[in-house]
């Protein structure tokens, strides 16, 4: 098991060209407590033996704050395949797309987010989607998505 759990802090965004966090066929990774932002992709799942991952309490989106924009360029989360991944207690703001489950990404959990908007919940940092979905299985719970600005 990997455990994620960093932040680093810059006066201005100095993201990775691809993803801050890429995990193809691993299962069982903690992502936990870390700042991703200006990326292309936050972070980036991939494969059809990667299972039981978990996303949890990390600014995708912004900085340590939670109140400033400084977005990954596509989506804060990416699932391409895999099971049982969960999403839960993130701030997903000023992405592309906060969460994107793509086919495959089964038994996904999106829950107790705030997609869209800043810390408190109650002021927009809005992505262009909030959740993109074209897989089976997906539940959604218990998110505040608000001020995304596309459909």
């Amino acid at each position: 098991m990997a455990e994620f759990g960093n932040t680093i802090v810059f006066p201005t965004p100095a993201g990775n060209e691809r993803s801050g966090i890429m995990i193809n066929g691993g299962s069982n990774n903690q992502m936990i407590e870390n700042t991703i932002c200006d990326n292309d992709y936050g972070i980036y799942i991939s494969g059809s033996a990667t299972t039981g991952n978990i996303i949890e309490a990390n600014f995708i989106g912004t900085d340590t704050s939670g109140t400033v924009a400084m977005g990954n360029d596509y989506s804060g989360v990416f699932i391409y395949e895999g099971d049982s991944t969960i999403v839960r207690e993130n701030i997903l703001s000023a992405n592309y797309v906060g969460v994107s489950a793509m086919s495959g990404a089964t038994g996904l959990v999106i829950e107790s987010n705030l997609i869209g908007t800043d810390i408190t919940g109650a002021n927009g940092i809005g992505n262009i989607i909030g959740i993109l979905n074209y897989s089976d299985s997906v539940r959604i719970i218990q998110n505040v998505i608000s001020a995304n600005s596309g459909t």
